[in-house]
């Protein structure tokens, strides 16, 4: 239990440098964001039309930031490292590498959101929008919003082996919604472009983001009153329906998991097939032989990898005691 919290403690305090030191992090991650949101609440003390949802938006964009970009950019950083792979070869448990990743993005998770939230209270008319908020649709929500960015943020670092790759798609999934789900622009334009609101259909955070949006101003028709009496053009675009971006959201996490399950048995079960001259410890033996024999980086790269041996680096066979 003891080695255990020691682990613990070492993985928290690596993200934590890499989190509080990667100043790229914290500008996208935090300033753009809070600073999008207070100048959306300032100019709407100015007459400014904005979403009555500009809270949640914020919060949800904050959330994606926080549970894709970052948790996959700690994720692709543990595995360049080998330490995911450490992991599963060391008699370790496995679950103090998962449960130090997840705690570690809930916590910079809630900070974000308590920051946000408390932004927005200093507004009279945000605070006057609680009395409205459907909290178990917006917490519900907001949930299976973690769960879904973090299952998409470890498909992308474990699918491409190029980090600039990685990192843009990362920024993508970023900055997309941030600019076409309620943040950057206010979301009752891009609904009322036919063209915009089908493509935003393809933006897998589209459909948890407006169970969000929708839960603040308790909307659970998902109709989109607008404030005025009226609604948008294509509602929240469900027909009324609040269990379909309820349906369409648990698929895609279940999709995404069976995903990862996928990824995970080709990159790290070592198929019994590579090794089934090797029954129980012989695998393990011949892994260590490899290492020591290994004449170039080329060598090395296979053993890592899992890549089977080459006849000439087959173990050689065990000899008894005495020699027989």
């Amino acid at each position: 239990m003891k080695r255990n919290w020691v682990i613990f403690k070492k993985l928290w305090k690596i993200q934590f440098h890499n989190y509080w030191t990667d100043v790229t992090n914290i500008v996208l991650g935090i300033v753009i964001t809070t600073f999008t949101l207070i100048c959306w609440l300032m100019f709407k003390n100015k007459g400014v039309t904005t979403d009555r949802f500009l809270l949640a938006s914020a919060i949800g964009i904050a959330v994606i930031r926080n549970s894709l970009y970052n948790f996959g950019r700690t994720i692709n950083d543990f595995n360049n490292k080998h330490l995911v792979k450490a992991f599963l070869l060391t008699p370790i448990s496995k679950r103090i590498l998962v449960f130090s990743l997840l705690s570690f993005n809930f916590v910079m998770n809630f900070m974000v959101i308590f920051l946000l939230f408390g932004i927005g209270m200093c507004f009279p008319e945000q605070r006057a929008l609680l009395v409205n908020v459907n909290w178990l649709m917006f917490l519900s929500s907001l949930f299976l919003m973690i769960i879904l960015s973090n299952l998409i943020a470890i498909i992308i670092a474990f699918s491409f082996k190029n980090n600039e790759v990685i990192i843009s798609i990362f920024v993508w999934f970023y900055f997309i919604p941030m600019y076409m789900l309620g943040l950057g622009i206010p979301y009752y334009l891009i609904n009322s472009n036919n063209t915009l609101n089908v493509i935003t259909y393809f933006f897998p955070h589209r459909y948890v983001l407006n169970l969000m949006q929708a839960g603040w101003i308790g909307d659970t028709t998902m109709s989109y009153p607008m404030g005025d009496g009226t609604f948008a053009k294509n509602g929240f675009g469900y027909m009324n329906q609040t269990w379909i971006p309820y349906l369409v959201t648990i698929l895609l996490i279940l999709i995404c998991s069976i995903w990862i399950s996928i990824i995970f048995y080709k990159k790290f079960s070592y198929n019994a097939k590579r090794f089934k001259g090797y029954p129980g410890i012989h695998k393990h033996l011949n892994r260590i032989y490899r290492f020591k024999e290994a004449k170039n980086l080329e060598e090395l790269d296979q053993v890592i990898s899992g890549k089977k041996a080459r006849p000439d680096k087959i173990e050689p066979p065990i000899q008894a005691k005495g020699g027989k």
